[in-house]
């Protein structure tokens, strides 16, 4: 019994993390790039190529959480 709860519960925090921070990494990584790269990459996705991942989504998503680890280290330094 008891090991259902545990796995619907990690299944749950899963599923959260999965639809709220992913795309939260990326789009704060894709902004970052954007204005660092004066919006050369990453590149607009073409849908009539060949290929349509042109660019490393996990390379942008860690930019994001780097992102997110500078601004927790600012604020827990020097605002608390």
């Amino acid at each position: 019994m008891i090991e259902a709860v545990v796995e619907g519960f990690f299944y749950t925090l899963g599923e959260i993390l999965a639809y709220t921070l992913w795309p939260l990494l990326y789009y704060s990584g894709w902004l970052v790039l954007k204005v660092i790269t004066f919006g050369s990459y990453p590149p607009k996705s073409d849908p009539m190529s060949f290929n349509p991942n042109n660019h490393s989504k996990v390379f942008v998503r860690f930019i994001g959480f780097l992102l997110w680890c500078a601004i927790g280290f600012v604020v827990f330094k020097y605002l608390w």
